[in-house]
């Protein structure tokens, strides 16, 4: 049994919720920030962490916690959030999962990266939206995507591109603020970076608001 996805979105409709999605959550994505820049840009003896790989350790393990928290922010503005539980070691091993895919993907020519960014653009919102393993939630981004991997692959590269320009804007501040002393260029540079997942983010739950089983027009289709 198989299901054929009848919903179509263009890359505008993509674009466009992907950021009114991230709009919706000001509240939640300044906190994010806020947090992210004072562990990445003060030092760590001001704010009681230790020794750098402690640090490190927090950063890492944040993001993850952090990530999942956006998710579900966006999912419970838009009433979409079936339930609450934290299944942080699953969105870990999901993220170490398809890292690997599709960072050779982009190390071939990039476009095949980017074609498996879109196809599981919305996994991670699957998980988080709905009582599923990362197997299940995978695989249903996948179907979800069919009929729309042009689209999708499409607002994916619009996303990394403008990323990928506005990154030009922040390496000039890093490099005057090297230049000034005021803090460490490598720190902003982290901090940037934190960005781009954000963005993504925001794609994922527009994709997942217009294509999943909630939302979307399925036929189921016996073999």
């Amino acid at each position: 049994m198989s299901f054929v996805q009848q919903k179509r979105a263009n890359v505008f409709d993509l674009l466009a919720g992907a950021f009114r999605e991230l709009s919706e959550i000001r509240k939640e994505l300044a906190i994010y920030f806020v947090i992210f820049a004072a562990l990445l840009l003060f030092p760590t003896r001001w704010i009681g962490l230790g020794s750098s790989l402690v640090s490190s350790l927090v950063l890492f393990l944040g993001y993850f916690v952090a990530q999942y928290w956006l998710y579900q922010a966006m999912l419970r503005k838009a009433g979409m959030l079936q339930d609450g539980k934290w299944r942080i070691v699953e969105f870990f091993v999901m993220a170490l999962v398809l890292i690997v895919p599709i960072s050779i993907g982009l190390n071939l020519f990039v476009i095949p990266g980017l074609i498996l960014i879109a196809k599981w653009i919305m996994a991670p919102t699957y998980l988080v939206a709905q009582k599923r393993n990362l197997i299940q939630a995978i695989g249903e981004s996948w179907s979800a995507s069919s009929e729309n991997s042009v689209a999708l692959t499409l607002a994916a590269t619009v996303i990394c591109v403008i990323w990928g320009l506005s990154f030009g804007l922040a390496a000039a501040l890093i490099g005057l603020a090297d230049v000034m002393d005021v803090v460490a260029g490598d720190d902003l540079f982290w901090l940037w970076v934190y960005f781009l997942p954000v963005l993504l983010a925001g794609l994922s739950m527009s994709a997942y608001r217009q294509l999943s089983d909630e939302t979307a027009s399925l036929t189921e289709v016996f073999a």
